[in-house]
């Protein structure tokens, strides 16, 4: 039986790959300013969806799922892509009922960024 496993919420191999080519200063910059921004990226996303606005929804998804893919958010990344496909079939109903488990993982995400930042692997 095949086994589909989730993408890892922050994959570390993408973080210290970014921090080869930035420094790990500029890193934890990013990483501050991605926890800073989730709120009001998610406030965008779920606002759109309300509205049934599905290209205000494509821009905030773009941008957060850009973001995450940048810092190692494999998870949130995937989850960002999996509402940009529903809203580009314009399912925004669906889009809405997918906003509590994108938050979630959101959530998760940042806890675990804040782990890394604190030394815990």
């Amino acid at each position: 039986m095949m086994r589909i496993t989730a993408p890892p919420l922050v994959d570390i191999r993408v973080m210290r790959g970014l921090e080869a080519h930035v420094g790990a200063g500029a890193v934890a910059d990013f990483a501050a300013s991605f926890a800073g921004l989730w709120g009001q990226r998610f406030h965008r996303i779920s606002a759109a969806a309300d509205a049934g606005d599905a290209e205000g929804g494509m821009d905030a998804l773009l941008s957060l799922r850009a973001a995450s893919q940048m810092i190692g958010a494999a998870e949130l990344a995937s989850r960002a892509a999996d509402l940009e496909d529903l809203l580009s079939g314009n399912s925004v109903p669906a889009a809405r009922e997918s906003l509590c488990r994108l938050r979630h993982c959101g959530d998760q995400t940042l806890a675990r960024l804040r782990d890394l930042a604190g030394g815990r692997q």
